[in-house]
């Protein structure tokens, strides 16, 4: 069955729709690779009846087939879902539609089920298979765990005796699947970062590899819930790591961050100004050179 666009007041179901999302890389664009990634009011018709899946972007195509195989009966892309602007024409409709449509992506992302990264694509073509590159493993003696002062080596149940690796052991740290999910052109992405992290779970699909990110894991390894009371404590790390990525549009500057500062601002009870908060608003005018 080819995919197609569907109105969300066209769903029936009495339950909240169960979708996925797609956070990718648009890359450079042409007229045929607009007109194949994007809805526009010239094709928003065609696109409720049907998209055939080989004249979508690679990623487009990948998320679809991941979602079915997940058994999740949609998924939602920005470019798709939101009315484009034709190529080569300004179209304020459009641009009303995406106002409207981007004011509710915190939302879109943090009801989602999951949130599908094309961590390794620079742009929509790429799709989410990429030529894999292993990663070497990080290899320890028995000698060097007590020489680290990290205790005894990682146990497996298939070792004789059990739970004991022996000499020689090969380890991968949690810090290297950071890496992973780190090092692609998406984390090079404004829009991005809040796409990734409004998200209760994500499947980064990497040059390494498949790596898994939710919010309990989040909450096991720091003791803390990614939007917690002291959220704001964390806000210029936020920023610091959002001003590293680039924007298509410089105006995106604050829509981009308005989904993590909607759900700061729910976590904390503060007041958000324009990229800063009325708590140690002070501090948070302070630079140096």
């Amino acid at each position: 069955m080819e995919p197609r666009l569907v109105h969300t007041a066209d769903i029936t179901s009495t339950a909240p729709p169960r979708y996925t999302t797609l956070s990718h890389c648009w890359g450079k664009l042409d007229i045929q690779a607009h007109a194949a990634m994007t809805t526009t009011r010239d094709t928003l018709k065609s696109r409720l009846e049907e998209m055939p899946l080989a004249g979508l972007p690679r990623s487009f195509q990948d998320a679809i087939k991941v979602t079915r195989d997940l058994g999740i009966p949609y998924v939602w892309i920005d470019s798709l879902c939101i009315i484009q602007t034709g190529w080569g024409r300004a179209d304020p409709e459009a641009g009303k539609d995406w106002i409207r449509e981007s004011s509710k992506m915190g939302a879109i992302y943090r009801n989602s089920e999951c949130c599908l990264i094309a961590t390794a694509s620079p742009d929509s073509h790429g799709g989410f298979f990429v030529e894999k590159v292993e990663l070497p493993p990080v290899v320890f003696d028995d000698e060097d765990y007590d020489a680290l002062g990290i205790g005894d080596p990682p146990q497996s149940p298939h070792s004789d005796p059990p739970w004991d690796y022996g000499f020689g052991s090969e380890m991968m740290f949690v810090a290297t699947l950071d890496t992973m999910a780190n090092s692609g052109p998406v984390s090079k992405r404004g829009w991005c970062l809040q796409e990734r992290y409004l998200s209760p779970r994500a499947l980064h699909f990497t040059k390494h590899g498949l790596v898994w990110e939710c919010h309990a894991v989040a909450l096991e390894r720091t003791g803390e819930a990614k939007f917690s009371g002291r959220a704001l404590d964390r806000w210029d790390a936020i920023i610091a790591d959002f001003s590293s990525r680039a924007l298509t549009q410089a105006s995106d500057r604050l829509p981009a961050v308005a989904g993590l500062a909607q759900e700061v601002a729910r976590a904390t009870g503060a007041t958000y100004l324009a990229g800063l908060w009325d708590r140690n608003l002070l501090r948070w005018l302070c630079w140096n050179v």
